[in-house]
């Protein structure tokens, strides 16, 4: 059975005159189990090698050729730095089926949707704040024609979120299912400490219109 999959993995650096601050770790897992097929679309839309942004679009159609459902998200990871900090990033993906790079256009209005914004602070030695570091995941989801779409929150732990979603057919039997995980962590250097993690989850009523 397929499992459509949008995987990628952000390794975020800061430093202070080439001397190690502290290490964001972030991976998001997207990945599904279907009989259907998908169709993947990819954007990075990161400006600069200090920040990663990128935006994916997972379609879902039947055998006979109508839509079950798409799901959008879109993934940053970044950091605010203190004066004289210096951030760099390595990033992968693994997409499966292969994507169509292009402009990804999220859900305007989607079924059902989630939010969450990760942050966590580096200090100095001497209590000031080196670097914020910080992530975001937004993801939305749609029904086709025919079709329900339910999204379930599996974890929400401090440093993983699951969200769960099914999608249903009007005789309600399971056309699509898979998680979204989102893994976040950071490593403070030698002479630095990590500062509490914050974390807002925002979950919007069923319909509600999500900002771009």
């Amino acid at each position: 059975m397929p499992t459509p999959q949008s995987k990628r993995i952000v390794v975020l650096q800061s430093s202070f005159n080439a001397t190690p601050v502290s290490t964001l770790n972030l991976t998001m897992n997207a990945v599904f189990t279907t009989t259907a097929t998908a169709t993947n679309k990819f954007e990075d839309a990161s400006a600069d090698n200090s920040e990663d942004k990128t935006k994916y679009r997972m379609k879902f159609v039947n055998g006979a050729g109508a839509e079950i459902g798409v799901v959008t998200l879109r993934l940053v990871a970044k950091g605010d730095p203190a004066t004289g900090v210096t951030l760099s990033k390595t990033g992968r993906s693994t997409i499966v089926p292969g994507p169509t790079v292009t402009d990804v256009t999220l859900i305007e209005s989607p079924a059902a949707s989630f939010e969450r914004i990760w942050k966590q602070a580096v200090a100095d030695g001497s209590g000031g704040q080196a670097v914020d570091d910080i992530a975001k995941l937004d993801m939305r989801v749609s029904a086709g024609t025919g079709f329900t779409v339910s999204q379930t929150v599996t974890t929400q732990a401090n440093n993983q979120l699951v969200i769960s979603y099914s999608w249903l057919s009007g005789s309600g039997s399971p056309a699509v299912t898979g998680t979204v995980t989102l893994d976040s962590a950071v490593t403070a250097a030698a002479g630095y400490t990590l500062g509490n993690i914050r974390v807002t989850d925002n979950n919007p009523t069923t319909g509600e219109e999500r900002r771009r």
